[in-house]
């Protein structure tokens, strides 16, 4: 073989070699490229089959609501009202002489009322105070095993329940006083007063099923509510958007709502824009007290682990995404209401929207 031959070929074959480098180079950064342009959580979810949700490990808390959320928690009192584990001092702040006269004043006097005082006008206890009562804490204690490992866990988030009235035992009140406090607050602009009014009205009894009707005027006054991005405003307003009546029909990106899950999804939104939804919330306690889900380290637990099935729970996500999206931008077209007899007789879906 010619001497120039001989250099020419290993020359070839190095640049050959080079090349299949280059090329097989930019096929793995084009190939990381794309994998890199697709989310890992909708990469995980594609390869998880139904029975991965046995392997949840709910000693690892979920990502907190909140974490993500659009704005920091506002101080508030309505704020102060749910995070506080005794109101006593709260409530002497709001009953005293220079006690201030605004809206939300009235309004979380209107709720410590109805949690913590006695009715005067009627001979049963208010249906909160029946909740965290004694006798009500020597039942549960007693239907839970003595080895049972919850057992303690659950008496002591009882006991913080039911210490949020210590020392005001001795309040009083009455309907038409609790009536004209919500009454105040409603008019002097509080987004939750406003709300608690419309339930009043709509939801008389609390859960009156198959016969309630909402008005168009009311549906708007609730979205304006949610336009408030008051966290504790959007739960409440969310609760009540959460229900069915017989005149209307609501469906979320063309499909009938769900309102249980609906309910959930509102109530994650509300975490997402600064309620309380961490382990210091009163729900993860109620829930641990009275049901026994004691492994939730926030509602994200409560509502992803405890409270729906994971076909629901997916639901739940997406309704949640849509909601948060009505919020930001006021633009409800997602959610459609139809007015108009409903084929549909599932009758109220209804939840208190606090724990209290």
């Amino acid at each position: 073989m010619p001497r120039r031959y001989r250099v020419i070929i290993p020359l070839i074959m190095v640049v050959g070699a080079v090349a299949g480098m280059l090329w097989l180079d930019g096929r793995g950064a084009r190939t990381g490229l794309e994998s890199s342009s697709r989310s890992p959580a909708i990469e995980a979810r594609k390869a998880l089959p139904p029975s991965a949700v046995l392997a949840i490990d709910v000693s690892r808390a979920s990502s907190s609501p909140g974490s993500q959320g659009h704005a920091a928690r506002p101080p508030s009192l309505k704020v102060e009202f749910d995070t506080a584990r005794n109101l006593k001092s709260l409530y002497d702040a709001l009953s005293g002489p220079n006690a201030p006269g605004t809206a939300e004043a009235n309004l979380v006097r209107y709720e410590i009322l109805l949690t913590c005082a006695a009715r005067t006008d009627k001979q049963e206890a208010s249906s909160v105070r029946r909740t965290w009562s004694a006798e009500r804490r020597k039942s549960i204690a007693d239907s839970i095993a003595p080895g049972d490992p919850l057992r303690q866990r659950r008496l002591d988030a009882f006991d913080r329940m039911a210490g949020r009235c210590d020392g005001l035992e001795s309040v009083t009140t009455t309907g038409a006083a609790l009536d004209a406090l919500l009454d105040a607050a409603a008019k002097g602009g509080d987004p939750v007063a406003r709300v608690l009014g419309m339930q009043r009205e709509l939801l008389p009894d609390g859960r009156t099923v198959g016969t309630g009707r909402i008005s168009e005027s009311q549906v708007r006054e609730l979205q304006d509510v949610v336009a408030s991005r008051d966290p504790i405003a959007i739960y409440a307003a969310g609760t009540l958007l959460s229900n069915t009546f017989v005149n209307e029909v609501v469906r979320v990106n063309g499909e009938e709502l769900d309102g249980a899950m609906a309910f959930e999804a509102w109530r994650l939104v509300a975490c997402d824009y600064g309620m309380e939804c961490g382990p210091e919330s009163r729900t993860v306690d109620a829930l641990c007290a009275t049901n026994g889900w004691c492994g939730a380290r926030n509602i994200a637990d409560l509502t992803y682990f405890y409270d729906a099935t994971p076909n629901n729970a997916q639901l739940v996500d997406r309704y949640r995404q849509v909601f948060r999206q009505v919020v930001e931008s006021g633009d409800w077209t997602p959610v459609q209401t139809t007015f108009g007899p409903s084929p549909y007789r599932h009758g109220y879906y209804e939840r208190p929207w606090f724990p209290h």
